[in-house]
């Protein structure tokens, strides 16, 4: 009868054994989970280690394999549930294909924070948060080398770089490059350890290009085509009057430019006439008349030397006959 009795005791022992291997052990009250990370930034699938601390309330660690569940709103973590060892449970957090921040949060039974309704308090020493793929994009700075192209056309690199707010590089960031002429190598290009991600246009006009990453676009850079520089000639035209006897003929000029291929800068702005008899005249516009009061056996050679908006100037002449007066 007592062995049957000892029997038993020892298998409601033993239930009551496996029954409390069965509950979790988790944080006394008055404890304090403390979380870090490895990164705050993951590009999407990415991954980062994430670690939890847990002290009871005098700030000595909790006793060895104290459960600490890990939750998040985006992506997931693996494993949820980890033990502590001398205080520390580590778990990973792992990025889906959404872009987003992500609020990763540790608690041990009631200790700590919690994505769930229950009534578990988030503070800030328990929640942490990784920023996933473009949603950390602060800036896209863009550059174009070289900056123009010959008239035949070229090619040129493109440059962005993608940086997070506190100026960190970002790699695994998807940057859509948008031209306004020309052909791109690529339209999207993904950054690489340095932030950057680069393509080449080939364009044989003169092109505005942005670079795109998650909601921020840098400022637009152009690409210059480079015209041959324009030629500059002039004519200069004469028009005599009839010579009158006693008094002397008039005869008017006119000069012309031309510029080729035509550009709207560059304009006279100064004439400097020569009319062959040791005078002259100065004039802001093409045309003036002169009076010669002395014929010539032979033509007179009128000059006329004009200044342009460029800083250049150029000269030409032309012979004309005087009549007899």
């Amino acid at each position: 009868m007592l062995s049957r009795i000892s029997l038993g005791c020892a298998a409601l022992l033993a239930l009551v054994a496996i029954g409390c291997d069965k509950v979790p052990l988790t944080a006394p009250t008055g404890s304090s989970v403390f979380i870090s990370t490895a990164s705050t930034f993951v590009p999407t699938g990415g991954t980062t280690q994430v670690t939890a601390f847990v002290a009871e309330s005098g700030g000595t660690q909790v006793q060895n394999g104290t459960t600490v569940h890990f939750s998040t709103n985006l992506g997931r973590m693996d494993p949820v549930d980890a033990q502590t060892t001398n205080g520390y449970a580590v778990s990973t957090f792992i990025a889906g294909d959404s872009a987003g921040v992500a609020d990763v949060r540790a608690n041990s039974g009631s200790i700590g924070g919690s994505t769930s309704g229950d009534t578990a308090t988030t503070t800030t020493s328990n929640m942490v948060q990784i920023t996933v793929g473009a949603a950390a994009v602060e800036s896209v700075v863009l550059s174009a080398n070289p900056g123009s192209v010959p008239a035949g056309g070229g090619t040129v690199d493109l440059l962005a770089t993608v940086v997070a707010a506190n100026g960190r590089s970002l790699q695994g960031i998807l940057v859509t490059f948008v031209s306004s002429e020309g052909q791109l190598a690529s339209s999207t290009a993904l950054t690489d350890a340095n932030g950057q991600a680069r393509t080449t246009l080939t364009t044989n006009r003169t092109a505005t290009v942005t670079a795109s990453a998650g909601a921020k676009t840098s400022t637009a850079v152009t690409v210059t085509r480079l015209d041959p520089p324009s030629v500059v000639s002039a004519t200069v035209t004469a028009s005599p009057a009839a010579p009158v006897v006693g008094v002397g003929q008039t005869v008017a000029f006119t000069a012309t430019v031309t510029v080729t291929p035509p550009d709207p800068t560059i304009q006279a702005t100064r004439y400097e006439w020569a009319f062959g008899d040791g005078s002259g005249a100065t004039t802001s516009g093409n045309s003036v008349s002169h009076v010669y009061t002395s014929g010539a056996n032979g033509p007179r050679t009128v000059t006329v030397t004009i200044t342009l908006t460029n800083g250049q100037t150029v000269t030409t002449s032309t012979d004309f006959l005087l009549g007899t007066f």
